[in-house]
């Protein structure tokens, strides 16, 4: 069999497939194409496999309502959790909204990106309070240990770019060990070492500090788990 004969037959086989698949048969390029239905144009070689597209996607014949992306977010529809999303937003490999900070607003409408972890935010993603869990003092002392001051030095950096803060009220809270009173000085001390802290690292925010003592635990203070998440200090922005 020469090689005319040769690629005769491969065409004839090539439309044949076409056919039966009920696939129209079109040149591009001076290669045969096939058009699926859907208009994005497929190679179909002999056993009518599809090759690849003209653009170089790798799809196989048949997979184009899967191509179909109706919000234009980059994902199809077929994988798309989350259709409608906006024009332009930046979305995860669900079609689904990033929040990169992770406060519960998609970036999109995030007002205040950065928000720190575990912060409480408005509906436009703006922090509204902020729990500071495992700040340290000395013992017995209102003195912040080094470990903790390189965590509030992060919480420094958000609220030096936060042109929407005007002011803040730094809370401090103890558990129930020791006598009442004793616990409600330590924690106004320890809000006010806070507060001095923000004040020295150039924080220009009116602040003010006071102390709830022992009186709004958050845990249980028969249990050590307890007990360390009452030891805390709350900031609390103004507008």
């Amino acid at each position: 069999m020469n090689i005319k004969t040769l690629f005769s037959k491969v065409a004839i086989s090539t439309v044949s497939t076409a056919l039966m698949l009920g696939i129209t048969m079109n040149t591009y390029a001076g290669s045969k194409y096939a058009e699926d239905g859907y208009g994005s144009h497929k190679v179909i070689n002999s056993y009518g496999e599809c090759w690849e597209s003209i653009g170089g996607r790798p799809d196989i014949c048949g997979a184009a309502p899967s191509l179909k992306d109706s919000d234009g977010d980059g994902v199809a529809d077929d994988k798309d959790k989350c259709p409608g999303t906006p024009q332009g937003a930046k979305v995860n490999s669900y079609g689904c909204e990033i929040d990169s900070d992770g406060d519960g607003i998609v970036d999109s409408r995030d007002k205040c990106p950065g928000t720190p972890q575990g912060a409480k935010v408005d509906k436009h993603g703006c922090m509204a309070k902020l729990v500071l869990q495992n700040i340290n003092f000395e013992l017995n002392s209102a003195e912040l240990t080094s470990a903790s001051k390189t965590k509030l030095g992060s919480i420094v950096t958000v609220l030096k770019s936060r042109p929407d803060i005007k002011g803040l009220i730094v809370t401090g809270h103890t558990d129930s060990s020791g006598a009442d009173q004793y616990n409600q000085t330590l924690s106004r001390a320890r809000a006010e070492s806070v507060a001095d802290f923000f004040a020295f690292s150039g924080v220009t925010l009116e602040m003010t500090a006071k102390g709830m003592g022992e009186s709004s635990p958050v845990a249980d203070n028969d249990t050590a788990e307890g007990r360390a998440k009452n030891r805390r200090v709350e900031l609390e922005v103004t507008r």
